[in-house]
């Protein structure tokens, strides 16, 4: 079960104003829940954007395949906090207003301060559209102040082919991380640091985009090499694509082909 931030009980901020600070996520894990079932899922990698004004949030989702369940955009008025969310809605006491696709009640889960999972509830027709943000989106921007830029790259470069092989609890292609290494000019004590402080490494994409491509064909020759390819997988991959400018699909897809190609 996850755990979340906590909250006091909080409606409607009558126990004091709630700040809710505007973001940008990008989600690469999406359920559509329906009848307490899920019906829908994908890993297409979505923006969330959410930008607070004095009236309110409002709310862009920027995947139009999804524009057959939820409303892409839309705005609540109200905010509260209760217990493990922040809670954002219409008309709370009302139960929403009901408009067709139209979300009431947007939920917000919080893990360390950091927007964990965004699940919007529909009541006409009864639904729930969940965002969950990935690890990536997680990760604090504290490296080390000697570091240089190739070498926050390449500890980045590290840390994503690390993260794909244990994704679903693959070990460790020790070969292939070796490989990397030595073709990257690092050091054990490179990997040393992906390996115990993940989180203290920021997200540095590289300038070229070769190089980007380098990174995502490294991901997948672990994903390959692990004898799976699971969805969480091709999300992880997929997210950062998107973060690099590419199309997730179309490049996961001829990285894919091109390691087959090359076996």
């Amino acid at each position: 079960m996850e755990t979340y931030d906590q909250f006091p009980i909080n409606l409607l901020e009558s126990q004091g104003s709630i700040t809710i600070p505007s973001v940008k996520v990008i989600s690469d894990n999406v359920n559509i829940w329906e009848n307490g079932g899920v019906v829908e899922h994908s890993v297409t990698p979505t923006s969330i954007i959410l930008d607070t004004q004095s009236e309110g949030v409002s709310y862009i989702i920027t995947n139009q395949k999804l524009g057959q369940f939820i409303n892409l955009n839309g705005f609540f008025k109200e905010k509260s906090e209760n217990k493990d969310r922040i809670l954002l809605s219409t008309d709370l006491f009302a139960g929403g207003i009901g408009e067709y696709m139209c979300p009431d009640m947007l939920s917000l889960f919080y893990k360390q301060g950091k927007l964990a999972k965004l699940q919007f509830t529909i009541t006409n027709p009864s639904r729930i559209v969940e965002f969950i943000i990935p690890i990536f989106d997680q990760i604090e921007v504290t490296p080390k102040e000697d570091d240089s830029y190739e070498t926050k790259v390449k500890l980045w470069h590290l840390m994503c082919v690390i993260a794909i092989s244990k994704a679903n609890g693959i070990p460790t292609q020790r070969q292939l991380i070796e490989t990397i290494m030595k073709r990257e000019n690092m050091t054990e004590e490179h990997l040393n640091r992906v390996n115990n402080n993940a989180t203290s490494i920021s997200f540095m994409p590289p300038a070229d985009d070769r190089k980007k491509l380098r990174i995502l064909y490294d991901m997948v020759v672990i994903m390959i090499a692990g004898g799976q390819m699971t969805d969480e997988e091709k999300g992880l991959i997929g997210d950062i694509a998107y973060k690099f400018g590419f199309e997730p699909d179309k490049t996961l897809d001829y990285l894919m082909q091109t390691v087959f190609n090359e076996m």
